[in-house]
């Protein structure tokens, strides 16, 4: 059960305890609007799985990440973390920012989190695959890391949007988003010049 409903019930049962009636109708009301923002809030991330292809439930099934797809990542429970093999991805940067595998794993529960938990996935990890890629000449995986990444936010803004859920900040605005929509034209230049 969602925490904020725990929090909002464990309230109405205080009131009803209390006979409080003022308090019983306003957690009653928080109660009502609450469940309404569940309600969207799970009809975006449907719409988000729908888009990026995940069927229903199970979170393997994302044809848009199939190469990544050792299902190694886990969100064991904890709210808010992605994680590559139990380890948060943010743990992942100094020991594993030059193996492209693994930073593609991070993508991908970067992904996963946006869609169970409706957060932006971290920019960071796509930016890396975008560096080591075009390091190794693999210019291919950067133009689709670098547009997996701004498909994922366009989704992300729109469901929120769709939904009538908060924006709160539009990551499509943080500098290392900017730099890797600005690296796509040079990454598909030197694509082309390699298929000539």
């Amino acid at each position: 059960m969602d925490e904020r409903l725990k929090y909002i019930l464990r309230a109405k049962e205080n009131a009803i305890k209390n006979n409080n009636k003022i308090m019983i109708d306003y957690a009653g009301e928080m109660e009502k609007k609450l469940l309404d923002e569940i309600n969207r809030e799970n009809m975006a991330k449907e719409y988000i799985s729908n888009e990026l292809g995940i069927v229903g439930e199970n979170r393997d099934n994302i044809p848009i990440v199939n190469f990544f797809a050792d299902g190694s990542y886990t969100l064991n429970g904890e709210k808010f973390i992605a994680k590559v093999k139990g380890i948060p991805t943010f743990e992942l940067i100094n020991v594993y920012k030059n193996n492209i595998h693994m930073m593609l794993k991070a993508c991908r529960a970067e992904l996963v989190n946006m869609v169970t938990n409706l957060l932006a996935p971290a920019p960071y990890y796509f930016e890396r695959v975008a560096i080591l890629a075009r390091k190794s000449k693999n210019y291919e995986l950067e133009i689709f890391i670098c547009n997996m990444l701004i498909r994922a936010y366009d989704l992300y803004i729109k469901a929120r949007i769709r939904y009538s859920l908060d924006t709160l900040l539009d990551p499509r605005k943080s500098p290392r988003y900017e730099k890797i929509v600005n690296r796509l034209p040079k990454a598909i230049d030197l694509y082309n010049r390699t298929i000539k």
